[in-house]
């Protein structure tokens, strides 16, 4: 039997193989390994862009890749945040709130497809989403300036923090904006 995979969920599939190697390039630190950690994510972050583009654009929208896309950005996103705390280049206390905030919508999830709602992608989960991806890549660029300006070495941690806070707002944001499109449906369904 032949499985066939569609080049979104390749590209998806892709991303979800990254991430180890993300991981150990993040924990093994070297100045190689800053420079390859950057240009991985920056190819995980394109295949999450273009396997929804290429998926809509050739009629490849499957059930799988609503599930597995979502899924990949989510681990992608949260182990590179981890890392990041872990070798101390963020506080963990701005990772737990993101954690958190992926943990609410994945448990609402099924309970919304189990009762018929629809949980598409909120504008404010886009904006999320992209404001992650930027300031990982950015804080990774800057960890490669540090090997060469020693003043931006000395500030990294303050310059990661405050772009991890912003974007931990942000995520916050999106949790409130979800819950607050979720909730109201919920409620309707267990009074009728």
């Amino acid at each position: 039997m032949k499985l066939a995979i569609s080049t979104p969920n390749l590209l998806t599939s892709v991303r979800l193989i990254l991430i180890p190697f993300i991981v150990l390039l993040l924990i093994y630190d070297s100045a190689l390994s800053r420079y390859l950690v950057l240009f991985l994510v920056i190819i995980s972050e394109l295949t999450d862009l273009f396997d929804g583009i290429l998926a809509r654009k050739n009629g490849e929208v499957t059930d799988f890749g609503k599930i597995l896309d979502p899924m990949a950005d989510c681990t992608s996103h949260l182990t590179t945040n981890i890392c990041l705390a872990y070798i101390d280049l963020v506080s963990f206390f701005l990772i737990l709130p993101i954690i958190y905030r992926e943990l609410i919508i994945y448990t609402f999830r099924p309970i919304c497809s189990a009762n018929g709602i629809v949980l598409a992608a909120r504008k404010s989960g886009k904006i999320k989403a992209f404001l992650q991806a930027t300031t990982i890549i950015t804080i990774l660029f800057l960890r490669i300036v540090a090997l060469y300006l020693p003043i931006v070495d000395h500030s990294l941690y303050f310059i990661a923090n405050f772009m991890m806070g912003i974007t931990c707002v942000v995520t916050m944001y999106s949790a409130y904006d979800y819950l607050r499109f979720i909730l109201p449906r919920i409620a309707i369904l267990k009074n009728t």
